[in-house]
Parts: C-alpha cells; structure tokens; sequence
C-alpha cells in the first residue's frame, strides 16, 4: 500500500492561466505579446498577445478524431461537447475535405461506370457492400 501524502498545494501554481498560457507560447516561438504604445494598458497592463489558444487545441481534436474515422459522437463526447451546436462550431471543414470527398465519390463512380461496359451493373443499394 502506498502511503499518502499531505497535499503540498496547487498542481499548476499559477495565479492567471491565460497569461500563464500566453506566456509559455511566447516563449515556445508559438505567440507574440505587443507591451508597446495602447496595447501596454490591454490586459491589466500584460498587453496584446496573438497566437496559439486554448481552444485551437480542441478544435485540432475534433478535427483529428473526425480525420481517423471516430464516430461524431465519440467525438463529442472526448472534448465534451454537449450539443451538436457546440461540436459544430469545433468541427472545422476545409476545402480539402470536400475535394477528397468528390474525388471518393467520382471514384466510385467511374468504377461503377466501367463496371456497366463490361454487362457488371449492380443496383446502388447493393453496390454499397
């Protein structure tokens, strides 16, 4: 059995984690912070920052998810989206995705195409098994 320890405070002992955050992308060359001119007052005097958020994380996992076949609601329900309202917002569709879609499906069609040449059609519904 393991003994148990006093808890010796906060696991992230950091008093603001989004500067916290902002901070460590700035460092990490994945965000800048402007402390120059009236972006000096922004932020309680920490100032501009632009890059890297929280939240672009999510959206790189719904992305990916959706990318590796997992199902919409696993999807859902690893980043906790509670509403297909909210999942929508994070499941980002590029041009890409709707190009290799046409190409899967023109694909499957000129087979079916060919297919017919030959006297091998096969009706829509049981083409699909």
């Amino acid at each position: 059995m393991v003994p148990e320890k006093e808890p010796v405070g906060a696991i992230f002992p950091v008093g603001n984690f989004r500067k916290a955050w902002q901070t460590a992308c700035v460092h990490a060359g994945l965000g800048t912070l402007d402390k120059t001119g009236e972006n000096a007052k922004i932020n309680g005097g920490y100032g501009k920052y632009s890059g890297l958020h929280i939240h672009d994380l999510r959206r790189s996992a719904v992305r990916n998810l959706r990318e590796e076949g997992i199902s919409e609601g696993v999807a859902m329900s690893l980043p906790g989206h509670k509403t297909r309202e909210v999942f929508e917002r994070y499941n980002i569709v590029i041009e890409a995705d709707k190009t290799a879609a046409v190409a899967k499906v023109g694909s499957r069609l000129t087979k079916a195409l060919n297919g017919s040449r030959t006297g091998q059609v096969r009706h829509a519904s049981r083409a699909r098994k």
